[in-house]
């Protein structure tokens, strides 16, 4: 057996910015031996800023600006950690994350753009939201901007006039005020590019307020020397500065927050920490704030960050003078800035070019992997899935352990406690979230028993790491188990060829506690939606959309503890969690002799990207030993993509519980108020006739 290259050096990316989505392309592309590269972002994407303006004149949908973060990380082999950066210690190597332990570095990288200084303006941190991040305007601007009569814009630069002119384009009736300080707009760009854009927007009625610094921001409007300028909404594009966190690291910075680097891109007061695009200040070679030269920044930065990862000396960079910046107007025309010349005023060629250039830019990055998914998709036994998609089949267990294998989800220690034990296989690519999920997937089995005060013990699997990166992930692991709230008062470790985790619960039950047995008529609930282990595959492939990956990492991440507690009062008749073996897996080995269910198969909540998974051809690997287990105990006549929904192997799944028709909608109204939206009435336990099927789904609507 060829031995595994262990883990030596771990490099963090911090921030999602064009310069690092190329860092993660060509790392990938070619990957050194021994190199674990992790990025922190805060979300699953990246907006393009070069299209940002089309979107918000609806020449764009928001996936076709946005570089799907998960899918390059996935597919390159890179660890993806979603969260907000607090702050940075240069010494001892580690980013500070909001939420959970330090993400430690041997080197690092900065990539995490700049924001709007609001600091001059008073009451504008509560009344003007800024435009950067991108990610977080992107998501409201639409909406905000239909229900807001009159919109003032704060800054007359290359963003504020693009943004004005892009709205402008696509809502005629919208009262549009531009404030500016200088005397112009695009101060950074020769005057008759200020001409043009002057033009353009005062030709659709945009007002420019020239020479006039916002002074105070109310909830009315914006104050300025002159005049108070009325506006429902408020939007700031003002001069940028750097995070806070920048600053307050100790890294030398310029007067702005900004990371001074030399021409390698290196730290000049921390040469193991890189730094590119907006946060950068180039000191050997002074560039304004603009995203050309943070794409033009990628390839040079992967090389040197290469380097350092193979001890290697750094190379100088040699970045373009100038940058070619298209400005749209909304409309398909485009203006072209390069240096002091300006042309195209008229030119809708232009715009044609900048799309070809913006599309081709995309690609790049989300088009990356085919020729691997290709591979994979024709070999499916190599797709072994993840998460509680990983365990053995409920069809194999059936066939080594008979009757053995549908013993409960607990087991008896004692007249007054119980246990049970969960191994998964990591499937979330951040050690600290998978720590979080694993014990919530175990513990769940506990809930659903009615156990309380839990414990647990984790035995665990760490990737083939030098002592360093071990006790790193150690470390991370750790502190996701810790965060649960749950003692953890034993445990093992090894290491292997992949994160794994098994994981030991034990609670206390009332002993001689009265029980009450599921009855014909019980109504059925679910607590949790289904789809988990479709997206969970389809991730794996990257035929999944970020956020549809994101909203099922929630989902993982919430704990059935509240659920459990909210139903407490309760008549529960049946209750088991959903995992592994699927909604119809646990249902029949928890169903009393003699009693049935009938499904309605339109009630089922299910998790969005799902069932688009499996119309995509996605199938979980554990999928068909889960339907051959169920085969003759289940109507059927149901359609393909349900039956493969109601075998779909859950990680941390919801509850499934029985109680009388009549408590239902309290129940129901208890969990929904204890943070379980999803929570729905899915059926009706009956009494079984010998003649038919253990489950009957009744389908109707979307799946007939």
């Amino acid at each position: 057996m060829q031995p595994l290259q262990p883990i030596v050096h771990d490099l963090v990316l911090a921030g999602g910015g064009h310069a690092h989505v190329e860092v993660l392309r060509r790392l990938a592309m070619r990957p050194v031996p021994g190199l674990r590269v992790t990025l922190i972002s805060r979300a699953r994407t990246s907006i393009y800023s070069g299209m940002m303006p089309g979107h918000i004149a609806g020449r764009y949908g928001l996936d076709e600006i946005s570089v799907n973060l998960d899918r390059l990380s996935v597919l390159g082999g890179h660890r993806l950690l979603v969260g907000e950066i607090e702050g940075l210690d240069p010494i001892a190597g580690a980013f500070h994350v909001r939420g959970r332990p330090p993400v430690r570095f041997d080197s690092a990288s900065v990539n995490v753009g700049v924001t709007p200084d609001l600091s001059a303006i008073l009451g504008a941190r509560e009344h003007a939201p800024p435009v950067k991040p991108l990610e977080g305007f992107v998501r409201s601007f639409a909406a905000s901007a239909e229900q807001a009569g009159r919109l003032c814009i704060i800054g007359g630069g290359a963003g504020g006039v693009e943004l004005a002119l892009a709205l402008s384009a696509r809502f005629e009736g919208l009262s549009i005020d531009v404030v500016q300080s200088g005397p112009r707009l695009l101060p950074r760009f020769p005057a008759s590019a200020s001409r043009w854009a002057e033009q353009r927007l005062t030709a659709r009625g945009v007002r420019l307020h020239l020479g006039q610094p916002a002074q105070q921001v109310t909830a009315g409007g914006v104050q300025t020397p002159e005049r108070f300028i009325e506006a429902d909404q408020v939007l700031a594009v003002t001069p940028a500065r750097a995070p806070d966190w920048l600053a307050q690291s100790g890294l030398r910075t310029d007067s702005g927050g900004f990371i001074t680097v030399d021409a390698s891109l290196r730290s000049v007061s921390h040469p193991h920490i890189f730094a590119a695009g907006d946060c950068a200040d180039y000191a050997a070679f002074p560039r304004e704030k603009a995203g050309v030269f943070s794409v033009r920044a990628g390839p040079g930065l992967a090389d040197n960050l290469r380097r350092v990862a193979e001890n290697r000396p750094t190379r100088q960079i040699r970045m373009q003078q100038r940058g070619l910046q298209l400005l749209g107007d909304g409309t398909g025309v485009a203006l072209a800035v390069w240096g002091g010349l300006s042309f195209g005023l008229f030119g809708g060629a232009l715009f044609g070019l900048k799309d070809r250039i913006d599309r081709r830019w995309m690609e790049t990055y989300n088009d990356f992997g085919a020729a691997m998914v290709a591979r994979m998709e024709a070999e499916p036994e190599s797709q072994r899935c993840a998460g509680c998609g990983g365990k053995v089949g409920p069809d194999v267990l059936q066939a080594q352990l008979g009757d053995r294998s549908r013993a409960g989800d607990v087991a008896p220690l004692n007249d007054h406690e119980v246990a049970s034990v969960d191994l998964l296989r990591d499937g979330f690519d951040d050690p600290f979230l998978f720590g979080k999920v694993a014990a919530f997937h175990a513990l769940s089995d506990l809930h659903a028993a009615g156990a309380t005060n839990p414990r647990l013990l984790a035995a665990l699997t760490l990737p083939y790491a030098r002592s360093v990166p071990l006790s790193r992930d150690l470390e991370q692991v750790q502190a996701g188990l810790e965060s649960t709230g749950v003692p953890v008062i034993g445990g093992h470790t090894a290491e292997g060829s992949e994160l794994s985790a098994a994981v030991t619960v034990v609670g206390y039950t009332q002993a001689g506690a009265a029980t009450r047995a599921a009855e014909a008529g019980d109504s059925l609930i679910l607590t949790k939606p289904l789809g988990v282990g479709l997206i969970l595959a389809a991730r794996m492939l990257g035929r999944v959309l970020p956020h549809h990956v994101q909203a099922a990492f929630d989902h993982c991440e919430q704990d059935n503890a509240a659920a459990a507690a909210a139903i407490a009062d309760c008549a529960i008749g049946l209750r088991t969690d959903v995992t592994g073996f699927g909604l119809l897996g646990h249902l029949l080995t928890s169903l009393p002799d003699g009693l049935g269910a009938v499904m309605d198969a339109d009630a089922l909540p299910l998790l969005a990207g799902a069932r688009e998974a499996f119309d995509a051809g996605v199938r979980p690997s554990i999928l068909a030993g889960n339907q051959r287990a169920t085969a003759g105990h289940v109507s059927a006549d149901l359609p393909e993509s349900l039956g493969a929904l109601l075998h779909d192997p859950q990680t941390s799944g919801g509850l499934l519980l029985s109680l009388p028709a009549t408590e239902a909608a309290k129940a129901l109204k208890a969990l929904r108020a204890a943070g379980y939206p999803a929570a729905t009435e899915i059926g009706r336990l009956h009494a079984l006739p010998s003649d038919q099927a253990a489950v009957k789904a009744e389908v109707t609507g979307p799946w007939a």
